[in-house]
């Protein structure tokens, strides 16, 4: 079968030289106005980012010197508070000082009537190694060539009106050049006279 057109053929339109350059110009124009906004917004991407990072960089050297700041005043208050405590020590122990100086000569002439009658209650061949006073508690030490020497100084001491609470704390026997020696602590506490706690 055969098939004839009866219509007018189209005319495709062939754009003139003049039309093509200005095609071209305008494609142009539009790839420089779409180039010029990519740079203009790399440049305004670029500088934000440089404005953050040196808005970044700045406030963290703030941070770093506040912080150096800040270290430096902590050490000088922790020297500060070091002299304060070396200080408050340093008056605790003038001040412990004074009061053993002041307990000493508050005790002073009890100290010397006590040894006093202390030495009159001692029996002889007894001989003291040590002898310590406190607060008005006698500590004695010694050694004794008997032990019927360590209980006549018992009962010297208990009878002498000025010694309570007179008691035996140990009594060992040893030799010493071939001789029995007997090491004797005893305790006992002072009571004061009347005239002394007038005085007092």
């Amino acid at each position: 079968m055969i098939r004839i057109n009866l219509l007018k053929p189209e005319k495709k339109e062939i754009p003139r030289r003049d039309d093509i350059h200005y095609l071209a110009a305008e494609e142009t124009g539009e790839n420089k106005v779409s180039t010029l906004a990519a740079l203009i917004a790399l440049f305004l991407t670029i500088g934000i980012i440089g404005g953050g990072y040196f808005m970044q960089n700045s406030r963290q050297n703030k941070e770093e010197r506040l912080y150096k700041d800040s270290q430096a005043r902590l050490s000088k208050l922790e020297n500060e508070l070091k002299l304060l405590a070396e200080a408050e020590k340093s008056a605790q122990e003038v001040a412990q000082k004074i009061e053993i100086i002041n307990n000493l000569k508050a005790q002073q002439p009890n100290a010397m009537i006590m040894m006093d009658k202390f030495s009159l209650s001692l029996p002889d061949w007894i001989w003291l190694t040590k002898l310590t006073y406190h607060q008005y508690n006698l500590n004695i030490e010694g050694k004794a060539i008997s032990n019927n020497l360590i209980v006549d100084l018992i009962n010297n001491l208990g009878n002498s009106g000025y010694f309570t609470n007179v008691q035996l704390n140990s009594s060992v026997r040893r030799q010493e050049s071939g001789i029995d020696v007997f090491d004797f602590k005893i305790n006992c506490a002072f009571k004061r006279p009347a005239e002394s706690q007038k005085v007092i």
